[in-house]
């Protein structure tokens, strides 16, 4: 009953990333607002016969009350080629963050008047995985704690060709003729079949790894391809988030020839 109540709460989170409403900004807190930024070079290339190099800024924005807290921070792109793409990707990145830390607050009102009153807290975070001429890949962490055991921990992953603007899913990626899901299903469930203690993944029929989904979420990082799967997806709480390494050996033969120099 416990595993099926946080199995609902995460995709009660899930649905919450997929929203992309108009941003409710927070009135009453006390918040403060800092950014950083990250240049993409373009190393070994004349830069004058070159687009202007992509750039990154992360914005950080937090408060606390009472009976909440935040500390979020989501990317800001710019300098990609198709500017009405960059503007709905700038867009969406920062509704979902600010969806996901909204929800959360309008619980906690409520958890004001409890008896065993807990402050709600909400934190996200956005790690760039690779910066290249070719493509943008990060990957968000949204965590929230309300006065449970554990704190809930939602991952989502970006791709986004830096050349079109495009966000690439992992089928984008190879060739039409080339059976990308066998190559990794085989890769993976061979991964899991190393875990000897029985303890790592799941199992059981209905819940242990059978296929990557047609939007299933990875990154690029070092020029490999990994493979990110979400908690309680096809692992115990206490496996945390697996995470596969794909050899480029592999799945090489079959990727477009644009995307060929990432890796």
């Amino acid at each position: 009953m416990r595993k099926l109540l946080l199995l609902n709460i995460i995709t009660i989170i899930v649905v919450t990333l997929t929203a992309c409403s108009v941003i409710e900004k927070p009135e009453s807190f006390t918040t403060a607002v800092t950014s950083s930024k990250k240049n993409i070079s373009y190393e070994g290339k004349s830069t004058s016969a070159l687009p202007q190099p992509v750039e990154i800024q992360i914005e950080s924005d937090f408060g606390e009350t009472e009976a909440f807290s935040y500390d979020i921070k989501y990317p800001v792109i710019s300098n990609l080629q198709n500017q009405n793409t960059q503007a709905t990707l700038n867009t969406k990145l920062k509704n979902q963050v600010y969806n996901y830390m909204n929800n959360l607050k309008s619980l906690s009102k409520s958890n004001l008047k409890a008896e065993s009153f807990v402050p709600y807290s909400v934190t996200t975070d956005f790690e760039i995985k690779t910066s290249n001429q070719n493509i943008l890949s990060m990957v968000a962490t949204y965590t929230q704690n309300t006065g449970k055991a554990n704190p809930v921990t939602a991952l989502a992953t970006y791709n986004i060709d830096t050349s079109s603007g495009k966000e690439l899913s992992l089928e984008d990626l190879f060739k039409s003729d080339f059976d990308y899901k066998n190559v990794i299903n085989k890769e993976i469930t061979n991964q899991i079949k190393k875990d000897i203690s029985g303890k790592v993944y799941f199992k059981e029929k209905n819940l242990r790894f059978v296929s990557i989904s047609q939007m299933q979420q990875f990154y690029i990082e070092d020029g490999n391809l990994y493979i990110q799967f979400g908690i309680y997806e096809i692992a115990p709480y206490a496996t945390g988030a697996p995470v596969f390494l794909i050899p480029n050996e592999l799945v090489g033969s079959g990727l477009k020839e644009q995307y060929k120099p990432i890796f």
